[in-house]
Protein backbone atom coordinates (compact mmCIF):
# COMPACT_ATOMS: atom_id res chain seq x y z
CA UNK A 1 0.00 0.00 0.00
CA UNK A 2 1.55 3.58 -0.84
CA UNK A 3 -0.05 6.75 -1.31
CA UNK A 4 -1.25 7.97 -4.54
CA UNK A 5 -0.67 11.72 -5.43
CA UNK A 6 -3.50 13.05 -6.35
CA UNK A 7 -6.87 10.67 -6.14
CA UNK A 8 -8.50 10.53 -8.82
CA UNK A 9 -10.47 13.54 -10.01
CA UNK A 10 -14.63 12.45 -9.82
CA UNK A 11 -14.01 8.98 -9.18
CA UNK A 12 -16.64 7.82 -5.99
CA UNK A 13 -15.44 5.87 -3.12
CA UNK A 14 -17.96 2.63 -2.94
CA UNK A 15 -20.11 2.23 0.51
CA UNK A 16 -18.53 0.20 3.08
CA UNK A 17 -21.21 -3.12 4.06
CA UNK A 18 -18.75 -4.97 6.67
CA UNK A 19 -15.85 -3.82 8.86
CA UNK A 20 -14.09 -7.56 7.08
CA UNK A 21 -13.88 -6.23 4.09
CA UNK A 22 -11.78 -3.10 4.83
CA UNK A 23 -10.14 -4.79 8.23
CA UNK A 24 -6.60 -5.46 6.65
CA UNK A 25 -6.53 -1.77 4.64
CA UNK A 26 -7.79 0.15 7.39
CA UNK A 27 -5.07 -1.71 10.23
CA UNK A 28 -2.45 -1.08 7.59
CA UNK A 29 -3.28 2.32 7.41
CA UNK A 30 -3.37 3.34 10.85
CA UNK A 31 -0.18 1.80 10.85
CA UNK A 32 1.87 3.62 8.28
CA UNK A 33 0.04 7.19 9.11
CA UNK A 34 0.98 6.72 12.60
CA UNK A 35 4.74 5.75 11.87
CA UNK A 36 5.23 8.17 8.56
CA UNK A 37 5.24 5.07 6.69
CA UNK A 38 3.66 6.86 4.17
CA UNK A 39 6.74 9.02 3.14
CA UNK A 40 6.87 12.61 2.42
CA UNK A 41 8.55 15.53 4.22
CA UNK A 42 4.22 16.65 4.92
CA UNK A 43 2.85 13.42 6.38
CA UNK A 44 4.31 13.90 9.40
CA UNK A 45 1.85 16.03 10.16
CA UNK A 46 -0.82 14.62 8.59
CA UNK A 47 -4.00 14.68 10.70
CA UNK A 48 -6.28 11.55 8.14
CA UNK A 49 -6.00 9.56 5.43
CA UNK A 50 -8.62 8.62 2.98
CA UNK A 51 -8.60 5.20 1.31
CA UNK A 52 -9.65 7.43 -2.22
CA UNK A 53 -5.77 8.33 -1.29
CA UNK A 54 -4.17 5.18 -1.48
CA UNK A 55 -2.94 2.64 -4.02
CA UNK A 56 -4.13 -0.97 -2.39
CA UNK A 57 -2.02 -3.04 -4.93
CA UNK A 58 -5.19 -5.28 -5.67
CA UNK A 59 -4.62 -4.69 -9.45
CA UNK A 60 -5.39 -6.68 -12.13
CA UNK A 61 -4.97 -7.05 -15.72
CA UNK A 62 -8.45 -6.14 -16.87
CA UNK A 63 -8.71 -3.25 -13.90
CA UNK A 64 -8.84 0.02 -16.05
CA UNK A 65 -8.32 1.76 -13.05
CA UNK A 66 -4.69 0.52 -13.19
CA UNK A 67 -3.73 2.06 -16.16
CA UNK A 68 -3.99 5.05 -14.31
CA UNK A 69 -2.64 3.99 -11.25
CA UNK A 70 -5.59 3.20 -9.30
CA UNK A 71 -5.96 -0.75 -8.06
CA UNK A 72 -9.00 -1.85 -6.91
CA UNK A 73 -11.90 0.32 -5.81
CA UNK A 74 -11.78 2.50 -2.96
CA UNK A 75 -13.93 2.34 -0.38
CA UNK A 76 -15.68 5.18 1.64
CA UNK A 77 -13.48 5.16 5.35
CA UNK A 78 -10.58 7.09 6.30
CA UNK A 79 -7.84 6.95 9.70
CA UNK A 80 -6.93 9.45 11.77
CA UNK A 81 -3.23 9.69 13.06
CA UNK A 82 -4.62 9.93 16.71
CA UNK A 83 -0.93 9.98 17.72
CA UNK A 84 -0.79 13.74 17.30
CA UNK A 85 -2.07 15.22 20.35
CA UNK A 86 -5.08 17.59 19.51
CA UNK A 87 -6.53 14.62 16.74
CA UNK A 88 -6.26 12.44 19.78
CA UNK A 89 -8.70 14.77 21.63
CA UNK A 90 -11.60 15.08 18.67
CA UNK A 91 -11.80 11.58 17.27
CA UNK A 92 -12.71 9.04 19.43
CA UNK A 93 -11.78 6.40 17.24
CA UNK A 94 -9.32 5.59 14.44
CA UNK A 95 -11.02 4.42 11.58
CA UNK A 96 -14.36 6.36 10.43
CA UNK A 97 -16.97 4.65 7.49
CA UNK A 98 -19.75 5.64 5.69
CA UNK A 99 -19.66 9.22 7.01
CA UNK A 100 -22.51 11.42 5.50
CA UNK A 101 -22.68 15.01 6.82
CA UNK A 102 -26.44 16.19 8.39
CA UNK A 103 -26.06 19.37 8.85
CA UNK A 104 -23.68 22.43 8.20
CA UNK A 105 -23.69 25.69 10.20
CA UNK A 106 -21.70 28.64 10.04
CA UNK A 107 -19.77 28.61 6.44
CA UNK A 108 -16.39 29.83 6.30
CA UNK A 109 -13.70 30.47 3.99
CA UNK A 110 -9.97 29.13 4.90
CA UNK A 111 -6.80 28.19 3.20
CA UNK A 112 -6.18 24.36 2.85
CA UNK A 113 -3.99 22.01 1.43
CA UNK A 114 -4.02 18.60 0.54
CA UNK A 115 -1.21 15.52 1.71
CA UNK A 116 -1.74 13.85 -1.41
CA UNK A 117 -0.87 17.05 -3.69
CA UNK A 118 1.95 18.70 -1.35
CA UNK A 119 3.83 20.39 -3.65
CA UNK A 120 0.30 22.36 -4.91
CA UNK A 121 0.29 24.75 -2.10
CA UNK A 122 -3.11 25.99 -0.60
CA UNK A 123 -6.33 27.24 -2.23
CA UNK A 124 -9.11 29.02 -0.73
CA UNK A 125 -11.97 26.85 -0.07
CA UNK A 126 -15.50 26.90 1.55
CA UNK A 127 -15.91 24.87 4.43
CA UNK A 128 -18.52 24.88 7.46
CA UNK A 129 -17.46 25.43 11.37
CA UNK A 130 -20.07 23.59 12.51
CA UNK A 131 -20.96 20.08 11.34
CA UNK A 132 -23.04 16.74 12.34
CA UNK A 133 -21.80 14.12 10.97
CA UNK A 134 -23.09 10.29 10.62
CA UNK A 135 -20.43 7.65 10.95
CA UNK A 136 -19.85 3.98 11.97
CA UNK A 137 -16.99 2.15 13.69
CA UNK A 138 -15.74 -0.91 14.00
CA UNK A 139 -18.04 -3.04 16.92
CA UNK A 140 -17.79 -6.17 18.22
CA UNK A 141 -20.85 -7.29 16.19
CA UNK A 142 -20.55 -5.40 12.65
CA UNK A 143 -20.64 -1.71 12.25
CA UNK A 144 -21.77 0.62 14.70
CA UNK A 145 -23.26 4.05 13.97
CA UNK A 146 -22.59 6.94 15.49
CA UNK A 147 -23.57 10.84 15.20
CA UNK A 148 -21.12 13.65 16.04
CA UNK A 149 -20.98 17.17 16.31
CA UNK A 150 -17.97 19.06 15.30
CA UNK A 151 -16.31 22.28 15.44
CA UNK A 152 -13.10 24.14 13.84
CA UNK A 153 -10.18 21.90 12.36
CA UNK A 154 -12.15 19.22 13.13
CA UNK A 155 -14.81 20.02 11.21
CA UNK A 156 -12.73 20.87 8.20
CA UNK A 157 -10.74 17.62 8.58
CA UNK A 158 -14.06 15.81 7.94
CA UNK A 159 -15.12 18.09 5.19
CA UNK A 160 -11.76 17.46 3.50
CA UNK A 161 -11.39 14.11 3.84
CA UNK A 162 -15.32 13.38 2.59
CA UNK A 163 -14.51 15.59 -0.67
CA UNK A 164 -12.28 12.59 -1.45
CA UNK A 165 -14.87 10.36 -0.93
CA UNK A 166 -16.75 12.27 -4.09
CA UNK A 167 -13.68 12.22 -6.26
CA UNK A 168 -13.00 15.58 -5.38
CA UNK A 169 -9.00 17.00 -4.33
CA UNK A 170 -7.59 20.38 -4.14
Amino acid sequence: MKILTPPSRGEQAQKVLSWREIKKDAKEMVRLIRTDGFGGRMWKSAYAVGHPQVVTGKCSENDPNCALGRCGHHKRFFVVNRKQAYVAQQFKYDVYINAVIISEVEPVSNREGCMSNEYAGTVNVRRFNKIVVEYYVPGWFGLKKKRGMFTGLASYVWQHELSHFRGEYL
